[in-house]
């Protein structure tokens, strides 16, 4: 798994935790940098691997994969773990989302909030449900 593939599953996993169960899955924070939302300490922490696998997922996280943790994680991976990376990328770039929202073009310091990703998992469930009613029957 690359850096940016990690990067992208843990943000995606903490939308989902945010917006189906109203609970942060860690503490720490994403940050909208240009090739998406990045967390800056596990980003320094695996960066020597570049876009090679990484050989040891560090604890910069603190999250034991049991119970709805576990189900999250599980989820995300399902939904997301295979997806190659420019659609990584692309999907956490969605226009209407909150890394979109918060981004400043060549800037690292502009924090992505827990609402903002919470918000962003709900503004995708209503399209997602407008689109299922637009279904012709």
């Amino acid at each position: 798994m690359s850096n940016l593939r990690l990067q992208r599953l843990l943000y995606f996993a903490q939308m989902i935790s945010l917006g189906e169960h109203g609970m942060e899955l860690f503490r720490e924070d994403f940050y909208a940098w240009n090739l998406g939302p990045v967390n800056p300490d596990l980003y320094h922490d695996i960066k020597i691997y570049g876009a090679a696998p990484i050989k040891v997922i560090p604890h910069t996280f603190g999250v034991e994969p049991k119970g709805i943790t576990h189900s999250v994680l599980d989820t995300t991976y399902r939904e997301f773990g295979e997806m190659p990376p420019g659609e990584l990328v692309l999907f956490s770039h969605w226009q209407h989302g909150a890394w979109a929202n918060n981004y400043v073009p060549h800037t690292r310091n502009r924090l992505i909030s827990k609402t903002d990703i919470r918000e962003e998992y709900l503004k995708r469930q209503r399209r997602f449900e407008e689109s299922l009613d637009a279904t012709p029957a």
